[in-house]
């Protein structure tokens, strides 16, 4: 049973993992708009230092295959921001 696993990182590159046994596939998404991918077998490489591509493999159209299923979003509430701290937000150009 695959494992995935999304985040976005400070720089604003969105990640995607798939875990498969001892196979990871690694999908970095750059700001410029590219796509890398790259496979790791954990088991002969578990320092990932040889990275084959992902692209066209299992690992592949199985991570395709989750992130074009539909997920539910969970907005965040509104923060509450007493007065004070509205108007230096507003001063500094944070809000308007």
């Amino acid at each position: 049973q695959p494992v995935f696993v999304e985040d976005v990182g400070p720089a604003g590159r969105r990640v995607r993992v798939v875990y498969e046994g001892t196979q990871k596939l690694v999908e970095t998404h750059e700001r410029d708009g590219s796509v890398k991918s790259a496979v790791y077998d954990l088991a002969t490489d578990p320092i990932e230092k040889r990275p084959v591509d992902g692209k066209g493999t299992p690992l592949q159209a199985a991570l395709d295959a989750f992130t074009s299923l539909p997920r539910p979003v969970n907005p965040a509430p509104r923060p509450v921001i007493d007065p004070e701290h509205a108007a230096k937000l507003r001063q500094l150009g944070y809000v308007d």
